[in-house]
């Protein structure tokens, strides 16, 4: 999480602004993201002995200074991850994730082996980011320390506060469930935490669409036309990925579950449709909240995410005790359609239009779709069930027809043309 806000959120005006990043920009970074770096190791290494007391389990301190160290390593090579993202360097970006993952396995999977438990775990958990951070910073060198001028300090700061906020903000709904449900109905709680993990990896994409989205957009804010044909393009895109990962995952959900994990699983299936409605609602989102920060809006994407979350935890906190087993995904889906609603305002605001109608279709259609295919499952109507998914496979691929084939080039040689 850390990670994903250093370099897009907080050090994000290095990849919106307009111009190149000189060298103050630069400095400026690099001092902000040491102090912040900085700041995050203190936290966490001044909350770890205490935590530990608190939870009953000394072996917590370790894990949460190991948090600390790893936030300042990701904190200086988070400069250098911005410009690769400013200039699309993807290959690089990931090339780093892959080698901080392999870096963290190959110091804790020894560790553990030779009898050194959480304490090893640690260890790689505090040096995952080192080979990764000098990649990046080889890659894309920036100062290590640098200076930081008040005004450059404050235009970095202007656009990195509310686009960090945002992004601690979301991450608040995924701790609602623990909240509202608690200890007293944990196998509820289970259910919603595990369908949202695995219906959350059907919904990847929209991670994708925002990460990437951002800078790609806002290397085109100067030309308004291609602009909105990249917006709307994306947008249409981002339905056809959803929708044809996220509807099949969910509306199956009711035989693969339970066959799975067990029969007592087979009611976790409700939850996880409804909280795929609500990832099928969010793409709306997900393209225009990064849309509205590569134009330099990043107090609207805080809006909009604070009035989500608000609206998630109001609702989960009235819906829940009528149901502790749909509440918290019912609300999250509700709150979602919300913060569809309020980016269509938005939107509006700043004098961009997408095609409302068709948008509104593709939801309601494919929401109204996951939903009859899985209760059919869910009733045990197999035949049935798959006769509408089947229909609903055919139709969805004839009115995408056109994202679909630019979705099979990707794979191919033709991608970037694509």
């Amino acid at each position: 999480f850390l990670d994903q806000t250093f370099a897009p959120k907080l050090l994000g005006r290095l990849i919106q602004a307009d111009a190149p990043p000189g060298k103050p920009q630069l400095e400026a970074a690099s001092r902000i993201m040491q102090a912040v770096g900085l700041g995050c190791a203190a936290f966490f290494g001044a909350i770890s002995y205490p935590a530990a007391d608190l939870y009953g389990d000394s072996s917590l301190a370790p894990c949460l200074l190991a948090v600390g160290v790893c936030a300042y390593v990701y904190s200086i090579r988070s400069a250098s991850s911005a410009l690769l993202e400013r200039e699309l360097h993807y290959r690089q970006i990931v090339a780093a994730d892959v080698v901080d993952q392999l870096t963290f396995y190959s110091i804790a999977i020894p560790a553990v082996a030779l009898g050194e438990g959480l304490w090893g775990v640690a260890v790689a958990l505090a040096f995952r980011g080192l080979v990764a951070a000098y990649l990046l910073r080889r890659w894309a060198p920036t100062p290590f320390f640098g200076r930081a001028s008040a005004p450059v300090r404050r235009s970095i700061l202007a656009f990195g506060i509310p686009a960090a906020t945002a992004s601690l903000i979301y991450l608040a709904d995924g701790l609602a469930p623990l909240f509202v449900l608690g200890g007293d109905h944990a196998t509820e709680l289970a259910f919603t935490m595990t369908a949202a993990t695995i219906i959350g990896y059907a919904g990847i994409v929209q991670v994708a669409v925002q990460r990437v989205g951002f800078p790609s957009l806002a290397l085109l804010q100067r030309y308004p036309e291609r602009f909105m044909v990249a917006l709307r393009r994306t947008l249409r895109l981002a339905d056809f990925a959803i929708v044809s990962t996220v509807v099949p995952t969910a509306a199956s959900s009711p035989v693969w579950l339970p066959a799975l994990l067990g029969s007592e699983w087979r009611r976790a299936s409700l939850v996880m449709m409804a909280i795929g409605a609500g990832l099928i609602i969010n793409t709306f989102y997900s393209v225009v909240s990064p849309a509205l920060a590569s134009l330099g809006h990043a107090g609207w994407v805080l809006r909009l995410q604070g009035a989500m979350t608000a609206a998630y935890l109001v609702l989960a906190v009235v819906i829940t005790p009528a149901s502790a087993l749909l509440g918290p995904a019912i609300a999250w889906a509700v709150s979602r359609a919300v913060g569809a609603g309020a980016s269509m305002v938005a939107l509006h605001r700043h004098r961009l239009s997408v095609p409302w109608a068709r948008q509104a279709a593709t939801v309601s259609g494919s929401v109204l779709a996951m939903v009859l295919i899985g209760t059919l499952f869910y009733e045990r109507s197999w035949i049935e069930g798959l006769v509408v998914g089947t229909g609903f496979a055919i139709a969805w691929l004839i009115v995408s027809k056109r994202e679909a084939r630019v979705a099979v080039s990707s794979w191919g040689r033709r991608a970037p043309a694509a």
